[in-house]
């Protein structure tokens, strides 16, 4: 269980952050503008803030964890993981959040679960449950090489935050893919790693996390689910759901020419998708076989 503040204005935001966690941590909401000693006092392992709080005056030092420490208290308290609440189409924002000190963040409106896994990622990061010695938790290429000289294709693994990452998937113009078992989840899923040149390109750090809000609107049977966007050590990451089996590009290179009742389904299929796209505004601009 992990005590955790949420600071926002917003009703709503308040009302479903405490339905999301109830029963299984303890849950404090504030309003901004709350004394640092009041928030200091429930002692937080995790503190949510609703961004448009810190675009109010001083805003910005709730990013600094190291505020909400409470001195005074008996022991050694470890500063609190700082998760920031964006609406959609403000994800450009997060890359300043991230470098005043944001550990993760989440748009809304947010699924409960979803919200219930980013708490306990942060918390088991924050404890230090997830690393070991052993493992290098950066020792991944923007190639897709696994750099740490443990790993071998017979089950060795590196790690980036609660991600066990098993092996590369593919590789493009803004990102490697790996697949990955998410530890907390108990899940395997596919990982999306920023290249590190590319982090201070701000034009494709807004464009990888316009990527990740635009997927994690998407609810179709054809269409990959999200899970979640984040940063772990300065590597910006979102994962989605991992499909095995073939893509089309390689089906249609060993069987063509496909037959058209055949080919019919396969198009009628990617239609249903474009159309679940178009219904909230989207457009996919990379449709090929290969991505099929």
């Amino acid at each position: 269980m992990a005590r955790v503040t949420v600071i926002t204005h917003d009703l709503d935001t308040r009302l479903e952050t405490l339905a999301a966690l109830e029963g299984g941590h303890d849950v404090c909401a504030y309003l901004p503008g709350a004394p640092l000693q009041q928030l200091r006092a429930h002692q937080p392992d995790v503190v949510i803030v609703d961004a448009p709080v810190l675009d109010e005056p001083g805003g910005t030092s709730l990013l600094d964890a190291t505020t909400l420490v409470d001195q005074d208290a008996p022991g050694r308290q470890r500063p609190p993981a700082v998760l920031v609440l964006l609406a959609e189409g403000e994800e450009a924002q997060i890359v300043a959040y991230f470098e005043a000190g944001a550990d993760d963040y989440l748009v809304k409106p947010f699924g409960r679960r979803h919200l219930r896994a980013k708490i306990e990622g942060l918390q088991a990061v924050r404890l230090g449950l997830l690393d070991t010695a052993a493992h290098d938790p950066i020792a991944i290429s923007d190639e897709g090489v696994i750099m740490n000289p443990e790993f071998d294709e017979d089950g060795g693994h590196t790690q980036l935050g609660r991600y066990s990452i098993r092996g590369m998937l593919g590789r493009g113009g803004y990102g490697v893919v790996y697949r990955a078992w998410d530890v907390a989840m108990g899940r395997e899923v596919a990982l999306k790693v920023l290249p590190k040149e590319m982090h201070h390109d701000n034009e494709a750090v807004a464009r990888f996390f316009r990527e990740a809000s635009a997927i994690s609107r998407l609810h179709h049977p054809n269409i990959v689910q999200f899970y979640e966007v984040g940063n772990y050590q300065g590597r910006y990451y979102f994962t989605m759901e991992l499909l095995e089996g073939e893509t089309l590009k390689k089906i249609a290179e060993r069987e063509a020419p496909l037959d058209p009742r055949r080919a019919a389904r396969y198009v009628a299929e990617i239609a249903k998708a474009l159309g679940a796209i178009n219904s909230i505004g989207l457009v996919h601009r990379d449709i090929k076989p290969e991505n099929v």
